[in-house]
């Protein structure tokens, strides 16, 4: 609400055709409602807050304007959508300035699922990165902690949840993160966190083996550079600091 003005403003104007022919018209009318969600800040490149105790409690209603708008006509999306691909089972590598660190294994576009118990309303904070320091600490040189946004923050990816007091499962809802190391903050009591592989469901149509280890690290490390590089249906350039589309790789690789 401060980020993008004082008041909320709801436009719609939808027109469902059933199979006879019958239509049906939902406006804006003003009877329209908001209210805060569990989900107090959520920023593709930066992360989520969570504030998991708000599920429990009726939400705060907001007041709703009613504005004018240009119709504009949607088209079904055809391509596969993105979804959890697999899910793998991080490594503790240790401790680093206060907080666990892990190991996914590999680089993935993703996310994590902690099961956690805690106090109510204790915090617990996780940071993502593709490698680490000397010191065991993550770098985020990679994953754009050189951009500094308009808030004086430095772009690292990081998910914040808010604990309900309760054993819970936790996980983001609406980013992914693109890393290979993480580490965890909070005082809760943390059972075995997994790591979900998120990218755009394509099938692969290829397959190669033979008797030299690298080239087929080197196949399989193509593979998954190249899913997890593609997010709705569009290759992007990294799935952490820019995400901007880029077809530069597909245009190389096309024809092969």
């Amino acid at each position: 609400k401060e980020l993008y003005g004082e008041s909320l403003i709801a436009a719609f104007d939808l027109t469902l055709t059933a199979p006879d022919g019958t239509q049906t018209l939902v406006s804006t009318d003003g009877s329209e409602e908001a209210f805060v969600y569990p989900i107090l800040e959520s920023n593709l490149f930066l992360g989520e807050v969570i504030d998991t105790r708000l599920f429990d409690e009726p939400l705060e209603k907001m007041p709703v304007l009613v504005s004018d708008f240009a119709p504009v006509r949607f088209q079904k999306q055809t391509c596969p959508s993105d979804r959890v691909i697999r899910s793998l089972t991080p490594r503790l590598l240790g401790t680093a300035g206060g907080r666990l660190i892990y190991d996914a294994g590999e680089n993935i576009s993703g996310t994590i699922r902690l099961r956690v118990c805690g106090k109510r309303g204790d915090r617990l904070t996780v940071r993502y990165a593709e490698s680490l320091n000397e010191d065991g600490t993550l770098c985020f040189t990679s994953t754009g902690a050189n951009y500094v946004c308009s808030s004086g923050r430095p772009q690292i990816q990081t998910d914040t949840f808010i604990l309900n007091g309760r054993e819970q499962d936790i996980t983001t809802m609406f980013v992914f993160h693109g890393f290979r190391y993480f580490d965890i903050e909070g005082d809760a009591a943390l059972l075995e966190p997994m790591v979900d592989i998120i990218h755009t469901d394509l099938p692969v149509a290829s397959s190669f083996s033979c008797d030299n280890a690298l080239l087929n690290w080197l196949y399989d490390a193509y593979l998954r550079t190249q899913l997890d590089n593609v997010h709705g249906c569009v290759p992007s350039d990294c799935p952490h600091r820019e995400r901007l589309g880029y077809t530069g790789d597909g245009q190389c690789c096309a024809e092969t």
